[in-house]
């Protein structure tokens, strides 16, 4: 049994520290609201609010570089929404919490002389796994989360850019596809943006 751990840490630190790989923390800023409801008559729809309008969110990032400019980059998220609920242009005094898991499988264009040094546009979709629900609503006992959908799917694009070797700076822009509510009569999509700051630990480690 030690051998086989053994030869799998091997293994694993012989194929992480491969040219191709790379791997990191992300620390970044979500912006987000409801992109689907114009909050019009007999309509529901989901507000960030002010306050709520940002959140931090803490993941991980696997990249494999495939040709001298493309690679493929895995992002795991994990980040809270807050959403009040309205109908009709009305508030219904109704605070919901969503915690999810984000995973977003992007293709990489890098315009750089050389891959993860420069520019670079990432492109693909994200999936939202909803892990928690709850709802504080004073003044409806009967408020429930079970038309929250869970999962959801959304398009990102965005841009970033290499500084100091071993952080890239990226933002994206988070579209909505599926909705993250859906009754009988309505549903709702999440647009927002992301900002965040991804750290390469694979480079700090084995100095690449």
């Amino acid at each position: 049994m030690r051998k086989i751990l053994l030869l799998a840490c091997v293994a694993f630190t012989s194929h992480a520290n491969s040219q191709n790989w790379s791997y990191g923390v992300i620390l970044g800023l979500n912006m987000y609201n409801d992109q689907s409801s114009n909050s019009g008559q007999n309509e529901v729809f989901f507000d960030s609010g002010n306050e709520e309008f940002a959140a931090l969110n803490l993941g991980g990032y696997v990249e494999y570089q495939f040709s001298e400019n493309m690679g493929i980059k895995a992002e795991a998220t994990f980040n809270e929404k807050t959403f009040e609920k309205g109908f009709s242009n009305l508030s219904l005094n109704e605070r919901y919490t969503l915690n999810y898991v984000d995973v977003n499988p992007l293709f990489k264009y890098d315009f750089g002389s050389k891959y993860r040094q420069g520019f670079y546009m990432i492109l693909g979709p994200k999936f939202g796994f909803l892990t928690n629900s709850k709802v504080n609503a004073p003044e409806n006992d009967e408020a429930a989360t079970d038309d929250f959908k869970p999962i959801y799917v959304n398009l990102d694009f965005g841009i970033g850019w290499r500084v100091l070797k071993v952080v890239d700076v990226q933002g994206k822009v988070d579209y909505g596809l599926t909705p993250f509510y859906k009754d009988q009569y309505n549903g709702c999509k999440i647009f927002g943006g992301y900002f965040s700051v991804n750290v390469d630990l694979d480079r700090i480690l084995f100095n690449k």
